[in-house]
């Protein structure tokens, strides 16, 4: 059994610290995990701080000593034999006090995807697939019913929309950033549901732009300013006004960071 541990006054790891990658067993094996926990240090984490790497499917989980923020170690045997199949594999990370406030956790990331050596590459995978459809008067609408995942519908009778849309940065930062924020909402909603891949993906995407992990159960004002972060540094970073000001301007689609 797992020791009860102290969460009190924790910090927040940002999940741009942490680097988890799944690899294949070998002759059909138990898959294995390796973590890059070297940015730990920048965060002034006391160095005797025992590190605990926790992958985990619903219910199911192990943990795993990765030795201490001051000494990181990691184990020869990280297979996953002790995690049941059919959900969605997902790490927390902590550092936990096991000296003076024996069982306080000094800083945590939970709900850790990591990556999969059989995934495609991030900036390869679109998480928001557009799709051009009737729409009557509207020009443009998110669609979160029809597909397996969410979709940016722009209306088939305007002409050249959809060019246009891969194209002008004007009209890329007009409606991309608002659709945006609309999917991040339903991701983040406390009904959404968790095993869902696109909740996932876009969870990730979030929190990978933001820099830190957006926790579970905030109020809706907190979430709302939260989601207006992750969409100004998306704005931020794609520089919408500035290749709307120097024409031609390359595409903005939208993908994982």
């Amino acid at each position: 059994m797992k020791r009860r541990i102290n969460s009190t006054g924790r910090k927040n790891i940002p999940l741009d610290k942490i680097a988890i990658r799944l690899k294949d067993g070998a002759l059909g094996g138990a898959r294995t995990f390796t973590v890059n926990l070297a940015k730990l240090t920048e965060l002034g984490l006391d160095a005797n701080g025992r590190v605990y790497v926790e992958p985990y499917i619903k219910s199911s989980s192990m943990r795993v000593s990765f030795g201490t923020v001051g000494a990181l170690s990691a184990p020869a045997d990280t297979r996953l034999t002790e995690i049941d199949s059919g959900g969605a594999l997902l790490f927390r990370v902590m550092v936990v006090d096991e000296a003076g406030e024996v069982g306080k956790i000094l800083a945590a990331a939970n709900r850790i995807h990591p990556i999969d050596d059989s995934d495609e590459q991030d900036d390869q995978k679109a998480i928001l697939p557009l799709r051009l459809r009737d729409l009557g008067e509207a020009v443009w609408q998110v669609d979160m019913e029809s597909a397996d995942r969410p979709e940016l519908v722009i209306n088939n009778r305007i002409p050249f929309l959809a060019d246009r849309l891969k194209s002008d940065p004007l009209l890329q930062g007009t409606i991309i950033p608002h659709a945006m924020a609309e999917v991040i909402r339903a991701a983040m909603a406390e009904d959404a549901d968790d095993e869902l891949v696109w909740v996932q993906d876009w969870r990730k995407f979030a929190s990978g732009l933001l820099g830190e992990e957006i926790p579970e159960g905030l109020e809706q004002e907190d979430l709302d300013d939260r989601i207006e972060n992750v969409v100004q540094k998306f704005i931020n970073r794609m520089k919408f006004a500035t290749k709307a000001s120097v024409p031609p301007a390359p595409s903005a689609g939208v993908g994982h960071d």
